[in-house]
């Protein structure tokens, strides 16, 4: 059975239609196989106006090559957000090794309440759900999941003001590390989160993990809130990459949209 035979098989089932009508894909479109799964989860997006909410998807297998991409498409209006899988694209000639594709679409600016979503795959399959929106929270439940999972069901704002990220280095510079994180100390806050998952991280009993860090250094995560000129904080960083360029690695972001 080809593809678009499974695609048209599974909607009947799913969603007890009688007719389906034929996708028309560009030619860079790989049509995503129905047995391929894909992963959702979704962040904040900060800049100096203000932060916004970003869908993120990606394939949990890896695709033959490190430049495909996961084709999406996203429409909102005021009585419905929807966010639409398309497929998979290699718009050039195979690079890279094998890697996960990924994809991600931002939505516009939310108040907070109650708004109706759909997570479409190829416009076909349709899971229907609702994103609600509090003081400090964004939360998203849907009615079925066929074709894709999702990371988190809830994701917890980030403070204003929050500086984080993450220190790596190697075996012999954990001693630099450590004096790295002190003197940052003195240009910041302590910052205690509650217990959830803030997208770029997790906090649980006050252990901070997070998502993505390399895996072949030890790393430190770094979770502060700002209380001095950002151009300091800057300087101290840079410092610290210009001397040891080639045996740490400094990750750090604010939720003024500034990576460091």
């Amino acid at each position: 059975m080809n593809m678009h035979l499974r695609i048209i098989l599974l909607f009947f089932i799913v969603s007890g239609l009688t007719t389906c009508k034929k996708e028309v894909l560009e030619p860079t479109i790989i049509v995503a196989n129905i047995e391929r799964e894909f992963v959702i989860g979704y962040v904040e997006k900060f800049s100096k106006t203000g932060r916004l909410l970003q869908f993120e998807v990606s394939t949990i297998k890896n695709q033959p090559c490190g430049n495909y991409t996961v084709k999406t498409s996203w429409q909102q209006s005021s009585s419905l957000l929807s966010l639409n899988i398309d497929g998979i694209a290699k718009n050039s000639d195979c690079i890279g090794n094998a890697a996960i594709a990924k994809g991600s679409e931002t939505a516009q600016s939310l108040s907070e309440g109650s708004w109706p979503i759909d997570i479409k795959i190829q416009n076909i399959i349709r899971n229907p759900g609702k994103l609600s929106i509090s003081k400090g929270s964004y939360q998203l439940i849907l009615e079925s999941t066929h074709g894709i999972s999702l990371i988190q069901k809830e994701l917890k704002q980030i403070p204003s003001g929050t500086l984080w990220g993450t220190i790596s280095y190697k075996p012999e510079y954990a001693a630099t590390a450590r004096v790295f994180i002190e003197d940052l100390k003195k240009l910041t806050k302590n910052n205690l989160l509650d217990d959830g998952e803030y997208g770029y991280f997790t906090v649980q009993n006050e252990i901070i993990k997070f998502r993505d860090t390399p895996a072949d250094v030890s790393t430190l995560p770094i979770l502060r809130n700002q209380s001095t000129d950002v151009d300091l904080i800057l300087h101290l960083v840079n410092t610290y990459r210009l001397k040891f360029k080639d045996n740490i690695l400094i990750q750090l972001s604010d939720t003024n949209g500034i990576t460091y």
